[in-house]
């Protein structure tokens, strides 16, 4: 009866193995095989890569026992723990770009196990490819199945070589056959054709860049323009390729002519970029642009969000009240600027000083505010004098910020030495003035009393008698 067993199990192994060397003849992969000084606690594994074969491994123990010769009259049995572990790949995967790979995985253990997880992982590519299963128990004998996904990305190169790792992960370390190395190829789609961007800017030439779950809003009326990135990922060069912009609900669209776009791998022009103008309706609300490129044997889309609203009339008005003021050193100078909101929009303002810093300290009342359709406000500069800055003139720039605009004034600050104020000025000038009067009335009294001196020093008139 051993016999038979034994007969049964090599013949089982011979059929293994001419399976496996036939697999290999096929696909060139390479088979290895090893020993183990005992018993493997992962018994046999199986990996599925897209549901097909890919790799098998299994442990099986050395011949045994052996008879040794009788001692006493007994014949002892010795009993050997060499196991050998072979493993094959039966075919080589090849790999997708853009399409999840599923690896499946299916073993029996000879022991129980704790916490077990089977983690798989794509070496080659230049970020982290992997997969792993939720932590389970494993049971002596028992089959067990897990499925895992790799996404393969769009531009993984197929001429580089990349190896398909799975391994079975305990808290300790296990033998057997416990992981599998599976060589692959990668290969493009025949055809396949990307969007790899989207940006969106106005008649102003401000940028807008939006994403695929995002919304960016326009004025009605005016024209969008949209840089597209066009990427052929297939195998083949797509002739005649065309970009369609258009928005469903609106019934408006507008179509491009871009043209052929090689391959990559073959040393083509496989990327192009392409501006759209697409002139807006006027009416207001939310709406779905569609963005596709396609030609007779692929087609591809995007969509993104705009939001269409009226243009609003903005008009400011910012007045300088006081643009020069007189102020010693130590002191305060005074300046105010008047702000009107005359436009239909919401408008927040920014108040900022430039060129009063080393000899002045500014305060700004309100440095920040915001006003509505028709409201004004009155700005209050502040300037301290350091004590230390030397008389002259100061000028400096008053900067009001408004939106994307501003409006900025100059303004001059003059400073005096310390105890002589423009009131003084006014006082030392009457002064002046009555010292001057006081002058010119002495003048007149002077040369009123010569005149009446000389007339009383004339010598009286003789008259002469015939």
């Amino acid at each position: 009866m051993k016999q038979n067993k034994m007969k049964g199990k090599l013949g089982l192994f011979f059929v293994l193995a001419f399976v496996s060397i036939l697999g290999l003849l096929v696909s060139g992969a390479v088979a290895t095989e090893w020993q183990e000084s005992s018993l493997p606690k992962i018994a046999q594994m199986t990996v599925y890569v897209n549901g097909n074969v890919a790799w098998y491994g299994w442990c099986e123990p050395v011949e045994g026992p052996i008879p040794v010769p009788p001692v006493n009259g007994e014949i002892e049995i010795e009993q050997f723990d060499d196991y050998t572990c072979y493993s094959h790949q039966v075919a080589i995967p090849a790999l997708e770009r853009g399409e999840d790979m599923s690896v499946k995985v299916l073993f029996t253990s000879n022991f129980n196990l704790d916490e077990v997880k089977v983690k798989t992982w794509l070496n080659g590519y230049r970020e982290e490819i992997e997969d792993q299963s939720a932590e389970f128990d494993v049971f002596k004998g028992n089959l067990y199945s897990k499925t895992m996904f790799l996404n393969m990305p769009e531009d993984i190169d197929a001429k580089d070589q990349y190896t398909l790792h799975v391994k079975i992960i305990d808290q300790n370390e296990l033998n057997g056959v416990d992981e599998a190395k599976i060589d692959t190829t990668v290969q493009r789609t025949s055809n396949l054709l990307e969007i790899l961007s989207i940006d969106f800017y106005d008649h102003d030439n401000f940028y807008k860049g939006v994403c695929g779950e995002c919304s960016v809003t326009f004025q009605t009326g005016t024209t969008l323009y949209s840089d597209i990135v066009i990427k052929n990922r297939g195998n083949h060069v797509l002739e005649d390729i065309y970009v369609k912009v258009s928005i469903p609900d609106l019934c408006m669209e507008r179509v491009v002519y871009l043209g052929d776009l090689g391959t990559h791998d073959n040393k083509y022009q496989d990327t192009e970029k392409i501006t759209m103008a697409f002139p807006l309706p006027d009416k207001e609300g939310t709406y779905e642009m569609v963005i596709e490129a396609y030609n007779s044997k692929v087609n591809t889309r995007e969509t993104r969000t705009i939001v269409l609203e009226h243009k609003v009339e903005r008009e400011i008005e910012v007045l300088p009240q006081i643009t020069e003021a007189f102020v010693n050193q130590g002191e305060t100078a005074q300046f105010s600027i008047f702000v009107t909101n005359l436009g239909e929009s919401y408008e927040t303002f920014v108040v900022e000083v430039l060129g009063a810093d080393g000899w002045s300290t500014v305060k700004i009342n309100p440095a920040s505010f915001s006003l509505g359709s028709g409201e004004s406000k009155i700005i209050n500069l502040n300037l301290d004098v350091n004590e230390d800055t030397e008389a002259g003139k100061y000028p400096f720039t008053v900067r009001v910020n408004y939106g994307n605009d501003a409006k900025q004034f100059n303004f001059t600050a003059n400073i005096e030495e310390a105890g002589i104020s423009a009131d003084w000025k006014v006082i030392l000038m009457v002064i002046g003035i009555v010292l001057a009067i006081a002058v010119i009335v002495l003048l007149a009294i002077m040369l009123a009393k010569q005149r009446s001196a000389s007339e009383e020093e004339r010598p009286e008139t003789v008259e002469s008698y015939y």
